[in-house]
């Protein structure tokens, strides 16, 4: 079943694929005829693998707050933090929703109501199985997913970077020349290490006039009986052997090529010391900033903004707690809690709990600059 049926005026094509069945719900596009959907399994490159790793992970490890204190309110909050549907706990829920919008561009979830319009599940829809069509007249978006028509109302709809507002488009597109580029490295690379123990060499026999059939029988016969790690070749006097030599500034050339990485962060946008490139000009607290100011902000935002849209009670809204995010490296947590108290963002006593620490007496007092703790 296609995608954008009637948005993309495309052909839709067989998927020809036997990924495994997680990463087969994970659709992306490799080919570059974007048309063309494959299982996800079939993408390969590390470094793109790495950078949907690194951001589906921690969307999928941070939790989500609501507003909305009531009896539903608490129960929405539960659903999107332990189990969106009885197949699903949270953490794989919200990792399929961003692995498919970074690969694909879009990801789906049908929200699940009862008589009385209270959610009660969200159920996950892989890309390869939705259809998504708009009115010609209103512009309005209507989905088809297993023989059941659902109104954007019932859908969950996240797109990581589009032009229309209905589309979204994968960071992958911007990258089909990087990854050619990385492909031909890692090729290069490929064949020389799987190359033959005798490398590129000639091998020449004397007083003879060999035919192409000749030599060629030659050089089976002589590669099967030396081919191997032994190091030993054994010739007559008629046969002479020499190596050519390797030429190492292709490979080395090959190796340094580390530009396709950082463009490939760029895109994801993702410092570059997330990809292991190194930074001398930032530290890792700058660099944990960096990661949540530029990139998961903004994708925590392409979440939270659909979930207000259509599941969010009147003026309530979603946010991601980025706390745990810090927690990982205990010096960048005590230097941010340390600042926040600094310039009376947090109390002392605020900033021991969210440090698993016991509160003091007379740490409940904000504190501003040029007071002293008394």
């Amino acid at each position: 079943m296609g995608l954008f049926s009637n948005l993309f005026n495309k052909t839709d094509k067989q998927r020809d694929d036997n990924a495994d069945p997680f990463f087969d719900a994970l659709v992306s596009m490799t080919s570059e005829d974007t048309s063309l959907y494959v299982g996800a399994g079939a993408l390969k490159n590390s470094n793109i693998f790495s950078a949907i790793r690194k951001i589906a992970g921690d969307i999928a490890d941070t939790a989500i707050t609501y507003t909305d204190t009531s009896t539903q309110g608490k129960r929405v909050e539960r659903l999107l933090n332990r189990a969106p549907n009885n197949n699903m706990n949270a953490w794989s829920f919200w990792f399929a929703i961003m692995a498919s919008a970074l690969l694909n561009g879009n990801s789906f979830a049908q929200i699940v109501r009862n008589d009385s319009g209270q959610v009660t599940g969200l159920t996950y829809i892989p890309n390869d199985e939705m259809t998504v069509k708009a009115d010609s007249a209103t512009g309005r978006l209507t989905y088809q997913y297993n023989k059941m028509h659902l109104t954007s109302d019932d859908v969950l709809h996240f797109k990581v970077f589009t032009q229309d507002g209905q589309t979204g488009i994968s960071p992958i597109y911007a990258l089909q020349n990087q990854i050619s580029v990385q492909s031909a490295k890692n090729s290069l690379m490929k064949r020389f290490f799987n190359s033959s123990p005798l490398g590129n060499s000639i091998l020449t026999v004397h007083n003879s006039d060999l035919d192409a059939h000749a030599k060629n029988e030659i050089r089976e016969k002589f590669l099967q009986a030396n081919n191997s790690d032994n190091g030993t070749i054994v010739l007559d006097d008629n046969t002479d052997f020499k190596n050519l030599p390797v030429d190492k500034s292709v490979l080395e050339t090959a190796n340094s090529i580390n530009w396709t990485t950082q463009e490939i962060a760029s895109a994801f946008g993702l410092p570059v010391e997330v990809l292991g490139v190194e930074n001398e000009h930032s530290n890792n607290q700058q660099s944990m900033l960096n990661y949540l100011q530029s990139t998961l902000t903004y994708y925590f935002r392409c979440i939270t903004s659909e979930l207000d849209a259509k599941i969010a009670s009147q003026n309530n809204n979603f946010t991601f707690d980025t706390s745990s995010l810090f927690t990982a490296d205990p010096t960048v947590s005590f230097k941010m809690y340390e600042d926040a108290v600094v310039n009376g963002l947090l109390t002392p006593n605020e900033a021991r709990i969210k440090l698993g620490l016991k509160p003091l007496v007379g740490g409940d007092n904000l504190r501003t600059k040029g007071t002293t703790n008394e």
